[in-house]
């Protein structure tokens, strides 16, 4: 935009020469705050002599001849004229020295089409990799697997014992290095024979591609001894 520079009135204020100036030249407010990025209230409060509702008087002046520019007029004629019209208000209200950060100049967060459009590729993108990246945990993870019987650290003087347990279904279970089958819920159930002594039972689940999971048992299996010649306690009685 090419400005002209354009005398300013001596007998007129700082509000009467902007105002005219613009309704002269045909252009609304709104084009002029797009323009210089200054808040149409604050255009509007310099058209209206409005100093009390401005931010500082610094700001002040600058948006005084920011705006005078624009509409092509004499800026330093318009900047003594807005210094005496401000040194007056100045002596009649004191507080007005203190600097009030000009609206224009706050941090705002605007959502435009293109930022939403943004935010919405993202967390599509988060949310295909928190996907893929469950599913390849789900691939290579160790199965679940937990044993409901024998107990940890059993002694029984039975020469079997029942283990009872829960994993996945359709996946790799051993018992003793020897396969499981399990019903399809995961659930098994297998009996196994003991020797005398210790006996160890490592039970081992495991999915193609993933870790094992493996759970052992010791138990101690003590027979009970019987004396030859000895008399069995309780014994029946003769019948009559």
């Amino acid at each position: 935009m090419n400005f002209t520079t354009k005398q300013v009135s001596a007998t007129l204020t700082v509000a009467e020469i902007l105002s005219a100036a613009r309704k002269e030249q045909g252009v609304d407010l709104e084009k002029i705050e797009k323009f210089l990025k200054i808040n149409k209230k604050y255009l509007r409060a310099l058209e209206d002599g409005r100093y009390d509702i401005l931010p500082s008087l610094i700001y002040t002046k600058n948006f005084a001849k920011t705006y005078g520019e624009y509409l092509g007029l004499d800026t330093e004629h318009l900047g003594e004229l807005i210094e005496k019209e401000l040194g007056i208000v100045n002596q009649l209200s004191p507080q007005r020295d203190q600097p009030i950060e000009p609206e224009y100049l706050q941090s705002k967060i605007l959502l435009t089409p293109k930022m939403i459009r943004y935010g919405l590729a993202i967390t599509l993108a988060l949310t295909c990799l928190g996907y893929l990246s469950w599913q390849v945990n789900a691939i290579f993870s160790s199965p679940r697997l937990s044993l409901t019987e024998p107990q940890p650290d059993l002694i029984t003087q039975q020469n079997s014992i029942t283990v009872i347990g829960d994993t996945l279904p359709e996946i790799d279970l051993l018992i003793n290095n020897q396969t499981v089958l399990t019903d399809p819920a995961g659930h098994f159930t297998v009996a196994l024979d003991l020797q005398t002594g210790l006996n160890t039972i490592t039970v081992s689940a495991k999915k193609k591609h993933s870790q094992p999971s493996i759970l052992t048992r010791q138990v101690l299996y003590q027979p009970i001894e019987v004396i030859e010649g000895t008399a069995p306690e309780n014994p029946a009685k003769p019948e009559l």
